[in-house]
Formats: structure tokens, sequence, C-alpha cells
């Protein structure tokens, strides 16, 4: 593979990561009923998410691309090591479970744009999201780049 492509697709899992990170950051604090790292700006995460899903998709097509349909999750899947799947299923399980919790949860306002209230029912959406472009794209970065190796 391209030097150039395999440093973006590494780049992209860089910045899901980060994402990530700050998601689980924002999260925490919004358990403790405290604002997150990213104060009133945290609203930047929705756009994050979507944004990093789009380079995530590009990879993704390419790594199912013929594939049939019953497999192509372990073709997405396929130049992580097991954790990282394991983390990902965990991830999207406590996504479901928190929104759940949350719309159990009696309303509570809060100060600023996003209080941490609100922050809770997204944060587990965040994570499982940008854990989601963050594997497929280290996945993608491996698995396109011993495609490449092999047919040199």
């Amino acid at each position: 593979m391209n030097r150039k492509i395999n440093f973006w697709l590494y780049g992209f899992a860089a910045l899901a990561a980060a994402g990530f990170v700050l998601s689980a950051a924002s999260h925490v604090a919004s358990l403790q009923s405290k604002p997150g790292p990213l104060g009133d700006r945290t609203w930047i995460l929705h756009v994050g998410a979507m944004a990093i899903c789009i380079p995530a998709i590009l990879v993704a097509r390419r790594l199912v691309h013929g594939v049939p349909r019953g497999e192509q999750w372990n073709a997405l899947l396929s130049g992580c090591p097991a954790w990282m799947k394991y983390a990902l299923y965990g991830f999207f399980a406590y996504a479901v479970v928190n929104f759940v919790i949350f719309m159990m949860t009696p309303a509570k306002s809060g100060q600023g744009f996003m209080p941490p209230a609100t922050v809770r029912g997204f944060s587990g959406h965040w994570m499982a999201i940008y854990a989601a472009a963050c594997v497929v794209l280290y996945s993608g970065a491996r698995v396109l780049n011993k495609a490449t190796r092999t047919v040199s």
C-alpha cells in the first residue's frame, strides 16, 4: 500500500482514538454531575463522531467488497487483535445499556448547552462510534497494507 494512504489511515485511527478518550472522559465526568474536559464545547464530539465515520465507511466498503454478507463482519475486523474486537463488542453493549438507563432516569436540568445529564445520554454512543471507527481504520490499515505487500 502506498505509504501516504497508510499514514492517513493510522492518522484517522488516532483521531478516532482521541475522540474515544474525550468521550470516555466526558462520560465519567457526567456520571459525577460535572462538566467534561470540553466544557461548553462538548457538542463538538457530535461533529467529530460523524466526521470520523466518513473515512471509516470508505475503508469498510473496501474491506467487505466481494465478501459474502454473512462474512462481512469478520472481514471488517480481520486486521484487529482479538482484544480490540471484544472491547468493541463491549462498547456497543454499554452504549445500549447506558441509553436504556438514561431513558429511564428522570430528566435533570443543568447549566450550559449540554448539561452533564444530557452528556451522559450521548456519551455512550460517542464511545461506541469512535471505538468502531478506530477499530475499522486500524484493521483497514493492516489488512490493506498486507494485501499490497502480497501483490507486489
